[in-house]
């Protein structure tokens, strides 16, 4: 009869104790540079991740628009290996003449897959956010008074 009441009791105070919050249906966005996401690519693997990098979106015959995140501008020009595919959001084609070859604030879901040779492949995919942060020829670091010299 003991073990009755007190399973009775456990059950009530379950039915009127307040429900748990329901848990988030989007991770939480961490921020991090594009350096972070190439050397610890398992460490960031299936999260959200905010990075800004220079962007290059490529369009090539009977292929779907590929992206391209990278270090720097001179990275993309001499196609080094510090970038990170990225499947453009619909959002980003729509935006490709404000953020193509620009360096952008993105956000998205990075993934790391394991490869045959014991590296990764790096892609963002389900891009949330990708908005202009700074234009080579005009770097926001430079003041807006210099003669250029």
């Amino acid at each position: 009869m003991r073990y009755l009441l007190s399973g009775l009791l456990i059950g009530c105070l379950f039915a009127i104790s307040p429900a748990a919050p329901a848990a988030s249906t989007q991770d939480p966005t961490i921020g991090v540079s594009l350096i972070e996401l190439i050397s610890n690519p398992e460490k960031f693997d299936k999260k959200t991740v905010e990075v800004t990098a220079f962007l290059v979106i490529e369009h090539q015959q009977r292929h779907a628009p590929q992206a391209t995140l990278w270090l720097h501008q001179e990275d993309a020009r001499n196609l080094l290996p510090n970038g990170i595919g990225v499947i453009p959001s619909e959002s980003m084609l729509r935006d490709e003449e404000k953020i193509n070859d620009m360096y952008v604030r993105l956000s998205g879901k990075f993934l790391a897959t394991p490869t045959v040779g014991g590296g990764f492949a790096l892609e963002i995919k389900d891009v949330q956010n990708c908005v202009p942060w700074s234009k080579p020829d005009r770097p926001i670091g430079t003041s807006r008074g210099s003669s250029g010299n």
